[in-house]
């Protein structure tokens, strides 16, 4: 197990070099901070998403529009 986590902390890593930004606020996310869309991968900080959501029960994805559809890759 300790290895399949390594390898997608590696992958995360090298995409994060290519293409880690927040979708919201366009600074470089650290792991531990992830949120992603599961319908269209975007990107985004745990807090940008918080604010996002703004009190509401449900998480809606700012790009794709799909609501429940936001969460963390592990």
């Amino acid at each position: 197990m300790g290895q399949y986590l390594s390898g997608l902390r590696n992958k995360y890593d090298v995409e994060s070099q290519k293409n880690g930004e927040c979708h919201i606020c366009k600074k470089q996310i650290e792991i531990e901070e992830l949120v992603m869309c599961v319908r269209c991968n975007i990107k985004l900080h745990s807090l940008c998403e918080d604010a996002l959501r703004d009190g509401r029960g449900y998480c809606k994805c700012p790009n794709c529009n799909r609501v429940g559809s936001l969460g963390i890759k592990i």
